[in-house]
Formats: structure tokens, sequence, C-alpha cells
């Protein structure tokens, strides 16, 4: 009769099938097995049926969930589109499914199905090699490493492979045993592999860092969260790779970072198109969000480019290594081709010495350092233990820079700091400090370095300062093409704008005022000293009736160039309104009151 199948309860009742069903199944009475669970009666999704296999083709060594053999006999399930890991004895009962799950993995990358998990469960760790357009998927169920061990998950030389709704927790807290690389104690470790995704997985509790992806190309992990991971990073794209790797296509959004580990998100090494944006980073002891270039600028292979890092928030992150040196919220290292935009960056380089600061690191809540086209633009930058923007090109010549449209509030230090940076435009920022800070926005060249090609303008410079717009040169050294143009400032206490050993100085249009700061002696709303090549007009230089500037405009040893229609109005020292002292300069039309 057809249609007819033997009934199991479970997957050791079918095994131990007698002799007589074993005919049933091979004379056609039964048509096949209807299994109705594992290990009991109930525990998998569904019943499924097995059916007696040919002896020719062979099927394949007995697997646990696809193949199963009976004495002599093998009976078979072939699994559509996808496989509930149940099927296979994966179990929340067993305090070990490695074995189990392994060899369900084994199947569904041969046969292409996805794999679903229903529960929670144990294993040592994973191993998923070439894989194609598979996904493991779950809606609150996942995996997690029972005993501490290398990484947890393993996918190697696969393709469109993904995660989606897991759970993927580590073993935790373990000292790595002496001589061995923490590179191997991720929750995920992914290599050579090509469009891989995670959408809306955790990935908790790792031993090192929480997914770890080298020499791949397009990871996108998107809607997750990412916590509780021990050290290293949260999400790494690159991590300690060869100079002669580079991985291109990595998209990270609207997740989150949660935890103490070094940093959230790191990209090392070379690479391209990079997408950052909507993420939410916290409580990191190195960086938020790093770019670290890994070989030289010479070597192509090694250039990082095309990355947009936008409307990100990033915040308590901290010096954690006692090193000195960390603490930034966005670092970006000899990278080329970014755009930083509208990210809220604040309470960053928690711990750093602020009496010593060494710039070269470029100490910043967002750090651009030796990069070449960054536009940084709409960014909220609050609290900062340093610097709120930082630009340096101490590693490489940085060009094309453009900082532009941003808020820096109560930073510690200089507002936007500019050290040895080449073509740089610094226009429209508002910015305004806390009491205790050097300077609105700071520019500096160093004994081997020149800054050059740079254009303040059109900036916003609020009390809080010790200094407006500043320059500082370092012994033997100077700055070239300058322009301070269109900038408001107010109520700084020692100088408003100083500038000095610049060859070709435009300094025009700006506006300073005074109504609440009694400024230091010595103070002048514009000091400019020692260059050349300048022209100082336009500007309107004004204290308030009862808080005066100290001093007007006062130029001292510069060589060639004008003071020209200027206003300068309220300045307590008479002497000092307008004051020239060892130069021949055309002076004139200036209203001094």
């Amino acid at each position: 009769m057809a249609n007819q199948f033997l009934v199991k309860n479970t997957m050791a009742d079918m095994r131990a099938l007698s002799a007589s069903e074993i005919t049933a199944l091979q004379n056609g009475s039964y048509d096949g097995v209807e299994l109705l669970g594992y290990y009991e009666n109930g525990d998998t999704a569904a019943p499924i049926i097995y059916y007696l296999a040919p002896v020719s083709p062979d099927p394949g060594a007995d697997d646990g969930g696809r193949v199963i053999a009976v004495q002599s006999n093998k009976l078979i399930h072939e699994f559509v589109d996808q496989i509930d890991v149940r099927y296979f004895g994966v179990s929340t009962t067993i305090t070990d499914n490695t074995v189990q799950l392994q060899k369900l993995v084994n199947v569904a990358i041969i046969k292409g199905l996805n794999v679903y998990f229903d529960g929670f469960y144990a294993i040592k760790n994973i191993q998923i090699d070439q894989a194609n357009n598979i996904k493991f998927y779950s809606n609150n169920g996942g995996l997690y490493q029972y005993v501490a061990g290398r990484n947890f998950i393993n996918l190697t030389n696969s393709s469109k492979v993904t995660f989606e709704g897991l759970k993927l927790k580590g073993f935790g807290q373990f000292e790595i045993p002496q001589g061995e690389s923490g590179t191997y104690y991720h929750n995920v470790y992914i290599s050579d592999c090509s469009e891989i995704s995670f959408d809306r997985c955790e990935v908790f509790n790792a031993i090192r860092g929480g997914i770890l992806s080298i020499r791949t190309n397009y990871l996108s992990v998107n809607n997750c969260r990412f916590y509780q991971n021990r050290s290293m990073f949260d999400l790494s794209f690159g991590y300690s790779i060869t100079t002669t790797a580079r991985s291109i296509g990595f998209t990270c959004t609207n997740s989150s970072f949660i935890g103490s580990n070094s940093y959230g998100i790191h990209c090392m090494g070379g690479g391209s198109n990079y997408i950052i944006t909507g993420n939410r980073i916290s409580d990191k002891s190195e960086y938020g969000i790093v770019f670290y270039h890994l070989g030289t600028d010479l070597d192509p292979l090694q250039v990082i480019d095309d990355i947009v890092i936008s409307n990100n928030i990033v915040e308590n992150i901290s010096d954690g290594t006692g090193t000195d040196a960390k603490g930034m919220g966005i670092y970006l290292q000899t990278v080329e081709k970014v755009v930083v935009s509208d990210n809220i960056v604040r309470n960053t380089l928690i711990g750093r010495n602020k009496n010593t600061v060494n710039r070269q690191l470029s100490p910043a809540a967002i750090s651009i350092n030796g990069s070449r086209e960054v536009t940084c633009t709409g960014n909220l930058v609050e609290k900062s233990t340093i610097d709120g923007i930082g630009v340096t090109n101490s590693v490489i010549g940085s060009r094309g820079t453009i900082i532009a449209n941003n808020v820096v509030l109560g930073v510690e230090k200089t507002g936007i700091s500019l050290y040895t940076v080449n073509n740089c435009s610094v226009q429209g920022n508002i910015i305004e400090g806390n009491g205790s800070n050097e300077a609105g926005i700071d520019i500096q060249s160093s004994s081997a370095r020149r800054s050059s090609d740079i254009n303040v303008s059109g900036n916003q410079i609020k009390s809080g300062f010790k200094n407006g717009i500043n320059t500082f040169k370092s012994t033997g050294t100077g700055f070239d093409r300058i322009a301070i143009t269109d900038n408001r400032i107010s109520n700084c206490q020692l100088y408003y704008i100083y500038l000095s050993a610049i060859n070709v100085l435009k300094c025009t249009g700006n506006t300073i005022s005074n109504d609440t700061v009694t400024m230091v002696a010595g103070g002048s709303g514009i000091r400019v000293d020692a260059n050349e090549n300048l022209l100082v007009s336009d500007n309107v230089l004004i204290g308030s009736p009862t808080v005066k500037l100290k001093r007007g405009l006062q130029s001292s040893n510069n060589i060639f160039g004008k003071i020209t229609d200027n206003i300068i109005r309220n300045i307590e020292d008479p002497t000092y309104r307008l004051y020239t002292t060892g130069e021949s300069l055309d002076i004139s039309n200036n209203l001094v009151e």
C-alpha cells in the first residue's frame, strides 16, 4: 500500500530498526520512516521522512542528520533550502554540540543549504570553509563557546555567506597561554572571503576581539550589537595583514559597540571603499574608530582610501594604555579621500596628560594624522581632554584637508589644531572653550616641516580661550601662504589673533570683540610679528566701554605689506591702539578711536 511509513519516536529508535522492518522498506511495504523527534518525540521542528538510500551511488557516510546508517543499509533525508540544527542532534540539553554541528555545516556547504538555529547551543568552535551563498540565521538563538580555545567561529575561503539574527557568545575571561598570539582568540575569524554579511547579530564576551576579517572583500555589518568583548577590538577589517594584501568594501551601519576593550571599529592595512555610518561606540580604552596604515606611503597596496564616516556617536574614549598616546574618538592615520561628517564625538582622551602635549600624535577627539583629501564637516565635538579636531602630517604630507562647519565645545586645550599641515581649509566652524584652553585655532610648524597654504575663514571663536587664532613655529622654520579672513572672535585672554613668521600673510575682514574677559597684560586684538608680504585690512577690533581690549593692532619687524582700513575702538592702552615698530609698511586709512 502506497504512502505507508514506519513511525519512530527518536533517532535511536530509527537506528535500531529490526531486520523485518528493513525488509519491509526494501520490498516496498513501507515507503520510508517518519521520524517524530531526535532525542525524544517532538524535540525537532516537525516530523521528517527518511527513505532507504540506493546502494549506488553511495550517499556518503553517516552524518547524524542527512544520512543514517542502519546495519548495512543507509537511510537518507534530502533537506531542501534549509536545515534546522535540531535535525542533526544539536540540542540545548547537550554540553558540547561541536561534532554534530560540524557535520551539519559540512552538509550545508556541499548542498548549499541555509542553517537555522532555534536555540542557544554550546560548542567549542566551528569551521566554515568553502561555503557559497548560504545563510546561518535565527530569531533569538545562536552559539556560545563553553570552553576556552582559539577562534570560536572560523570562516575561510567562502563567499556570499550571511549571519542573521544570531547570538555569538565567546568564552570570556581567559589568560592566553604564554607564547601564543591573541590574534587567534576571537569570536569570529574571517579570512580569504568575499561578500560576508552580519545582520541583527549579537557578538559578545569574546576572549579577545569580536569579529576579525583579513584578506577579505566586501564585509557588511549592519544592525548588530557588540558588547563585553574582553580586549582588542569589537570589529576589525584587515587587522595584522601582510603588506601584500588589500581589502575592498567594508560597510558597518546602525550597530553598537559598548565596553571597555581597546577599539570599537578597527581598520588596518591597505584597502578602499569603507562606509561607517549610524553606529554608537562607547567606553573604549584606546580608540572609537581607528584607521591605521600598515606600510609606507610609496606602497600602493597599503593605501587606505575612499572612506565615509558619518552620523556616528562616539563617546567616553580613554587612554587606558598609560602611554599617553591614545584616547581619540576617530583616528585616521595615513588615509586618503575621506569624509568625516555629522558625527557626535564627546568625552574623549580621558586620562591623557594635558600638561605635556605631543601634537605629532594629533591628540584630538577627531584626529587626522598624515592623511590626504580629508573633509571633516558638520561634526559635534564636545568635552575633549586635549584638542577638538587635530590635523598633523608628521608621517606624510597632508594635502587637501577641509575642516568645515563643525561645532567644537568644552575642549580643555585647543579647538582645532593644525601641526605641520599643507593645503588645509578651516572654515565656518563654531568653537567654544571652557576657560583653561590654549587656542581656538592653533597653527604650528616644526623644525622639520613648514606649514603652508592654510585658509582660516568664517569661523566663530567664542569665550574660553587664551588665544583665538594662533601661530607657533619651531626654531629655524615658519609658514607660507596663510590667510585668516572673516572670522568672529570674542572674549580671549591674551591674543585674539597672533601671526608670526609667515611668508605671504592675509589677515582681513575679521571681527574681534570683548565684553566679559579682562585680558592679561600685553594682550592684543591682532598681533603680527616677523612676517613677509602681509596684508592686514578691513578688520574690526572693538572692546566694550567697560571691558576694553588691552591693546589693539600691534605690528613688529614685518617686511613688505599693508595695514589698512581697519577699525580699532575701546583700547585700554592708548600707545598700543595701532602700534608698529621695526618695519616700513603702508599704514593708511585705519580708523582708531
